[in-house]
């Protein structure tokens, strides 16, 4: 097409009709301009439209404006049908053009963050530089980009940094330990009383001090626990109170701070009560213990008093200080990979076990880690059972008699953030990658429901696959004391739950006091994870941007409900699921356990149709249909990595292991010129509540093709379908 660029006022004012109207249609990018505004910048020369020669037909503009020594572009519009014909790049090329003959140093434009153009702006070379909160009616972030310009000149005046220095998870590092290294909660008299006096909330009260008592938690008193217990003093000799002076107390303040503090305390706490403050009342007493924690920045207050707990929130919010009940650290886990469970595989003639790890192979385990290489006495830490009620998870792969790895982990049921994952394999097996995968798996998924938790991996000094599975499930490198050499140590955040716009401040705050990385105060959209990514910043004054696929890998196992992210819903025969999944209700065949439960990423086949809606990153929800006896019934999650139309012999090549259909089945899903469809999914997450048919239909959460084969979910209907899976289930 032969198009010519036009730049002067009488050139450009015949077709300002044309550019209102290309503005008004795209007012989400553009926001709204009167026609008086275009015609302004076209008399002023600050208007360029782009025209079809022979039809003498508007085909875009650009509108800018500023001043020395920077130029401003306000808007940049190209038909979208014409826009594979580098247009746009011919226009903003003559505008930088323009812009260094009248030496102008640099060029900025603010693009909102959630719109694709993005991608345009940074295979121009405009730099991302910052950030910027929109207007309140859009709730947008706007992205700051510029460009340097080749101007000539004595000196150069501007120099802009992009404020993201690397993209992608592997340019992600965290500092050299966690801000987490001791967790100190503070215990009231009520938790105390649970204990001693064998009240009904004992069970929760009991876990408490035993995990005080065997170092997973610190847990103190205030110098105001044993006063209040002397001023109810019934009886000269209370062992109560001696045994509570045992307990380790916070260091003493002074009456001036502690007023001070709980003057700020009542406001929030007790803004009813009017004599809160009174001297030796039950109130007063609540909160100097609350300005103890906050004084010497204790982790977190344990108490059942109901108004402290209803402002825990804003106490987090205005002191940092964590609020909690008993219950709130005894959460229970979401069962998934069943790490009890002895799994047993045929490869190749040959039997693979993993399975619990019994005191009678003491022996020949240490002469395993050995053999790897791990000193002697490291081996007593890696094989320590635990303590009850947090005994630790031990495992075992063998292959036939031969041992081919060893794990061991934290449960948890300890009520530490931080938790330890020791991991040895022969990676000389020809199975090793797969038995990295499945430990790494399960100890990811062995966490209690949306506890943010830092997992530390252990591993030997020549274990390369290890440390390649683990970058690959989100391990972070640990930065050394000159803040960019990385250490060896690999640490991951973990968070087992959803992520989602309601509970993103509280997960804020808890990701960046475990991993000393920075994240934006608001989730952003799925727009903007597409066309920008999601900033982080870390401490030492690095910052990369990760797209939502790596997020939610950084963040894994949980599943990141941003808004605007849609699913897809497929149907899965209740035979496959079961060798998939592990599903708790179902009984694998003892020795023929497909390897597919063995692998993180697992492989699913279907025929060809629709195949286009699958996208790497996009939700599946599997539903077991009502095929041979099935339940029918939602049962979880997952999350696509590879999605492709594929021949029989490829699939069966590269994916049959990670899969559950054997190549004649294959064959009978495929099309004349023997073609499937195949995609491969992560992340899988199991649901609480198993969502019924009846419910799917009641809810409009399905259509009216009765789930026959996969089709397409909503953000609207897919964050339903997660609020019944996790919550009560109806």
């Amino acid at each position: 097409m032969d198009f010519s660029i036009l730049t002067k006022p009488s050139q450009v004012v015949p077709f300002i009709i044309s550019v209102q109207k290309f503005a008004d249609a795209n007012r989400k990018s553009f926001g709204f301009l009167p026609q008086s505004a275009f015609l302004d910048q076209a008399n002023n020369g600050r208007l360029w439209v782009v025209v079809d020669k022979e039809k003498n037909e508007c085909l875009g503009y650009l509108m800018f404006g500023g001043k020395f020594p920077t130029l401003k572009i306000f808007q940049i519009f190209i038909v979208k049908k014409y826009r594979k014909l580098k247009i746009g790049k011919a226009l903003l090329e003559k505008f930088e053009a323009y812009a260094e003959e009248n030496n102008f140093l640099s060029v900025n434009a603010r693009v909102a963050a959630d719109l694709v153009s993005n991608k345009f702006w940074h295979k121009s070379g405009y730099t991302l530089i910052k950030q910027l909160k929109g207007g309140k009616t859009t709730n947008r972030n706007i992205n700051l980009r510029i460009k340097e310009l080749d101007t000539p000149s004595l000196f150069k005046l501007m120099s802009f940094n992009s404020c993201v220095d690397k993209s992608g998870l592997k340019s992600l590092r965290t500092s050299q330990r966690p801000i987490y290294q001791s967790q100190t909660y503070v215990i009231d008299l009520n938790v105390f009383f649970d204990v001693v006096k064998r009240r009904v909330d004992k069970i929760n009260a009991n876990r408490l001090i035993t995990a005080g008592l065997n170092n997973e938690i610190k847990i103190y008193i205030t110098p105001e626990f044993c006063e209040e217990l002397e001023r109810n003093r019934k009886k000269s000799q209370d062992p109560i109170i001696e045994f509570a002076k045992q307990l380790p107390t916070l260091p003493t303040i002074n009456d001036n701070e502690i007023n001070k503090t709980i003057g700020e305390l009542k406001v929030i706490v007790f803004p009813e009560r009017e004599n809160a403050d009174a001297p030796f009342s039950q109130n007063r007493s609540d909160l100097t213990h609350l300005a103890y924690c906050i004084h010497h920045g204790a982790y977190g207050f344990i108490t059942r008093e109901k108004a402290i707990l209803t402002v825990s929130d804003q106490l987090k919010e205005s002191y940092s200080i964590e609020v909690l009940s008993p219950s709130d650290l005894n959460q229970p886990k979401i069962d998934g990979t069943s790490n009890n469970q002895s799994l047993i595989v045929n490869f190749k003639d040959k039997i693979i076990t993993v399975g619990s790890f019994k005191e009678n192979q003491r022996e020949d385990v240490e002469k395993f880690l050995t053999s790897l290489q791990v000193k002697r006495e490291h081996i007593s830490e890696i094989l320590h059972p635990g303590m009850e009620p947090s005994p630790r998870h031990r495992i075992v792969a063998k292959i036939e008699d031969k041992f081919l790895a060893f794990a061991s982990w934290d449960s948890y049921k300890s009520l530490s953030r931080e938790r330890k994952l020791h991991l040895f394999v022969d990676e000389n097996s020809v199975k090793s990658e797969m038995i990295i995968d499945h430990v790494i798996e399960a100890s990811l998924r062995d966490t209690a429901i949306s506890i943010p938790t830092i997992i530390t991996l252990n591993t030997g000094p020549n274990q390369p696959k290890t440390t390649a599975t683990a970058f690959k499930r989100g391990f972070l490198s640990v930065s050394g004391d000159d803040n960019y050499k990385p250490l060896k140590e690999l640490i991951k955040f973990v968070f087992n739950g959803l992520i989602t716009p309601k509970n993103w401040y509280n997960f804020k705050v808890k990701f960046e006091e475990l991993t000393d990385l920075i994240i934006p105060d608001r989730m952003p959209k799925i727009d903007e994870f597409n066309n920008t990514g999601i900033i982080i910043k870390s401490k030492i004054g690095r910052s990369s941007c990760l797209s939502l696929f790596d997020f939610e890998t950084l963040v894994s196992p949980g599943v990141v409900l941003c808004p605007g992210r849609d699913a897809i819903i497929v149907p899965i025969r209740n035979k496959y699921a079961k060798n998939l999944f592990n599903l708790s209700h179902t009984q694998l065949d003892l020795f023929f356990s497909p390897e597919a439960l063995l692998h993180i990423e697992k492989a699913y086949f279907r025929s060809y149709r629709n195949s286009s809606i699958f996208k790497k990153g996009k939700l599946v929800i599997f539903y077991i249909s009502g095929y041979d006896g099935g339940l029918k019934e939602v049962i979880g999650s997952g999350r696509i990595t590879f999605s492709e139309v594929i021949k029989v012999d490829k699939a069966s090549l590269l994916l049959e292991r990670q899969g559950v259909l054997s190549r004649n089945e294959l064959i009978e899903i495929s099309n004349r010129d023997n073609l499937i469809h195949a995609f491969t999914f992560d992340n899988y997450c199991i649901f609480q509540n198993k969502i019924s048919f009846d419910i799917l239909k009641s809810k409009n959460l399905i259509s009216g093709a009765n789930l026959i084969t996969a089709e397409q979910l909503s953000s609207k209907q897919l964050f339903k379908i997660f609020e019944i899976g996790f919550k009560n289930g109806e």
